[in-house]
């Protein structure tokens, strides 16, 4: 069967359409193309397995499968003299915890969860003697 399968209201994703990448030891990304008349708040089913082998070789017992609803943001930053300034859309009831990494590997949370209210967010980020750090918003409810 397919190591990967993942389905949304529109249909299920073709397989051809989906990678799957390494990136770190135990941590994979999958990744598929904006599929047609793609909503933001689609629901989405994935299926991981059986067909995959752990560390040491050992069968998945079964597959894994799961829903998510995914949120779309889309992240503006602007730059100033003395930080980056990054804003997103907001739902109600939602909280958004913005992370930070250096190596895209380890990421710390950054400040505390800010609740959504429907509006903008706004975090400023000071500039800082790091060569380079990466951001992202994880949204929960």
């Amino acid at each position: 069967g397919e190591d990967v399968w993942i389905s949304r209201p529109g249909g299920v994703v073709p397989a051809g359409q989906i990678t799957v990448g390494q990136i770190w030891s135990r941590t994979w990304r999958v990744h598929f193309p904006p599929q047609p008349n793609q909503s933001p708040e689609d629901v989405w089913q994935f299926r991981i397995g059986p067909d995959i082998t752990g560390l040491f070789g050992q069968p998945m017992l079964k597959a894994y499968t799961f829903t998510l609803l995914v949120h779309e943001i889309t992240l503006t930053a602007t730059a100033s003299a003395d930080a980056l300034r990054v804003t997103w859309p907001s739902g109600e009831g939602l909280q958004y915890q913005a992370l930070v990494s250096e190596d895209l590997r380890t990421w710390t949370s950054y400040g505390v969860p800010l609740p959504g209210n429907g509006g903008l967010l706004l975090l400023e980020f000071p500039w800082t003697n790091v060569s380079r750090q990466f951001f992202r918003v994880r949204v929960e409810e």
